[in-house]
């Protein structure tokens, strides 16, 4: 248990410096001057990180839910990727393990009711 938090809490961390390092707090006007190339968000590999743990907690009874809520934001930061023509192979692996995480809750609820 104490694994699969630590999982979630490194995806949490890695999702919030992201967006920390695209937005910082403060800056005064000439730092803002010294860096003139424009910050983005890299949703290929936010997409990437969130499918492939959403596909992890898919499987484990209890966090399905939170793996079903990690796909499906591995689908839309993909789809942002796409947008913002980002590195397609991290927004392809993405969308795929999305996907994945989709079909694998999907199966575990299926057999929970067949069962």
């Amino acid at each position: 248990m104490k694994y699969i938090f630590l999982l979630l809490t490194l995806s949490i961390t890695v999702q919030v410096s992201a967006v920390t390092k695209a937005y910082p707090m403060e800056q005064t006007h000439i730092e803002q001057q010294e860096n003139d190339e424009p910050k983005t968000i890299r949703y290929d590999y936010l997409s990437t990180i969130s499918g492939v743990l959403g596909l992890g907690l898919a499987f484990v009874p209890i966090l399905s839910i939170i793996g079903i809520l990690l796909g499906f934001t591995a689908i839309i930061f993909g789809i942002i990727a796409f947008r913002k023509k980002q590195k397609s192979r991290w927004a392809w692996i993405g969308l795929i393990a999305g996907g994945l995480t989709i079909i694998a809750f999907l199966g575990v609820i299926g057999l929970i009711l067949f069962f």
